[in-house]
């Protein structure tokens, strides 16, 4: 998934063409929250654990097929950070879905961490 595309499709708008994965997953997170009811939204703003989206993992073509985007929960947050694997004609992502931010924030945020 390109930046352009997800950018297009997820806000109507087109980002620059040096966008970063980290940048979907900022998409992907804002999507998640007008999708949500506003009580469920402010529960999660108040009670949930947040998501803190990291800078991109870039990876070689070695890589790619075989590493997905990492996510680390803690008692405090989950850290997510994109895997980019970039050419000189094009850039890749494996990024972060919104639905699994919607599914964050309703449930798994709210539970505490083991």
């Amino acid at each position: 998934i390109n930046a352009e595309y997800m950018g297009a499709k997820l806000l109507a708008t087109t980002p620059s063409s040096n966008s970063s994965c980290l940048l979907i997953n900022k998409y992907a997170v804002q999507l998640a929250q007008s999708l949500v009811l506003p009580h469920t939204l402010q529960r999660y703003t108040s009670k949930g654990r947040p998501i803190v989206l990291l800078n991109d993992q870039v990876v070689d073509s070695s890589d790619w097929q075989n590493k997905d985007l990492t996510w680390t929960e803690s008692s405090t947050n989950v850290e997510v950070s994109a895997l980019a694997y970039i050419t000189d004609s094009e850039g890749d992502c494996k990024v972060l879905s919104p639905a699994r931010v919607i599914d964050w924030m309703m449930t798994d945020s709210l539970k505490t961490s083991s």
